[in-house]
């Protein structure tokens, strides 16, 4: 091992699966003198328990197999700028100690060879995470929240092949100027509450869904979402949760369904411009009657194949002031789907009174 010009992390010699070495042949040039930037390497395998771990600048972190980073200390993994992890092939991160990145560049973490996928990054514990410019890439399980709590800040999730972000066991997520990109889907949320403000999701190649919402709170704001396969978001479960959910100031756009609600939780949609989609801009199918349905204020445009609003079941749903492209209401008329349309349902959406001019407002805001 060619020994580093740098100190050693605290206890960093008394691990026997960690390894730290000078990477030969590495610079990085730039700033007004061109002065090189040697990396180093960090090897990481196995449990590291108790131990303050410090990650130094410029540094390629290789992760094999599974490793979990579990401190009981209330110590914090210092992490810092220009730092890459590299992971193996169904690679594991597990983060006990809550990770401080210092000032520079943000960390990127990433499959080492171009044909690999590393399984998942775990945030155990009860700790708060936050994470602000990080790149998460080439994937499969992405960032997944056991018991935890976090926050993504101008984050970005790049050619993930199953999720972005997980919230199985999370208690809440915040997420704030982040991009998702090629995601199967997105955001998986089945427990605690998640709020996501101006974040943009992108379906690329792989992308079924933006964000999924299985008895969940879900709040999204001021969120761009294009082009999925499946849907936008979509709802799911029986129905049965008292959650909020809550879509205002979005814009969808060129999603097979814009928004699927399939479980009538407590759904809050306005101000939102929902365009271009193929089957539905918004479909509606109740699991559970009782719970209040908000959806006014909205651009509703026409589908490339289907209908605007789809209302599949339940009472009588109150979609009435939305614009729907045109101030016709024959033309509004054959825009919705409900049991005008279907015999066999049971339930109509009442749009008159609608907009008759396009709303003011809309969309997300700067």
């Amino acid at each position: 091992m060619i020994k580093p010009n740098f100190p050693l992390p605290p206890m960093a010699m008394s691990l026997l699966p960690m390894t730290l070495v000078l990477l030969c042949g590495c610079g990085i040039f730039g700033g007004d003198e061109d002065e090189e930037v040697q990396r180093t390497r960090l090897d990481l395998s196995g449990d590291y328990q108790d131990t303050l771990l410090v990650i130094p600048d410029h540094c390629d972190v290789h992760v094999s197999g599974t490793v979990r980073l579990l401190d009981q200390r209330d110590s914090s993994l210092v992490i810092g700028s220009d730092v890459t992890f590299l992971m193996d092939d169904n690679a594991q991160l597990s983060f006990f100690s809550a990770p401080v990145v210092a000032q520079g560049t943000p960390p990127i973490m990433k499959a080492l060879e171009t044909d690999a996928r590393w399984r998942r990054l775990t945030l155990e514990g009860t700790r708060t995470f936050a994470f602000e410019g990080w790149s998460f890439q080439q994937g499969r399980d992405g960032v997944l929240l056991n018991g935890s709590k976090a926050q993504f800040t101008e984050c970005s999730f790049d050619d993930m092949l199953i999720y972005g972000i997980y919230n199985t066991a999370g208690d809440s997520l915040l997420i704030n100027d982040c991009q998702f990109e090629d995601c199967g889907t997105a955001l998986y949320v089945t427990n605690g509450n998640t709020i996501v403000n101006r974040t943009r999701f992108i379906a690329g190649i792989e992308g079924q869904y933006g964000a999924c919402n299985q008895e969940a709170g879900l709040v999204l704001e001021d969120c761009y979402i294009e082009g999925y396969a499946s849907a936008g978001v979509w709802m799911i479960g029986d129905g049965q949760s008292s959650s909020y959910n809550t879509i205002e100031h979005c814009h969808f756009y060129r999603c097979s369904d814009g928004v699927y609600n399939g479980t009538g939780r407590i759904f809050n949609f306005q101000f939102n411009i929902v365009e271009n989609c193929v089957w539905h801009g918004v479909r509606i199918r109740l699991q559970n009657t009782g719970m209040p349905l908000l959806i006014t204020n909205n651009h509703l445009l026409p589908c490339t194949q289907g209908w605007p609003l789809r209302f599949d079941n339940g009472p009588d749903l109150d979609v009435t002031g939305n614009w729907w492209g045109t101030a016709d209401s024959s033309a509004v008329a054959a825009l919705v789907y409900d049991s005008h349309q279907n015999p066999e349902g049971n339930g109509f959406a009442v749009y008159t009174p609608f907009a008759t001019v396009p709303i003011v407002g809309v969309g997300p805001r700067d």
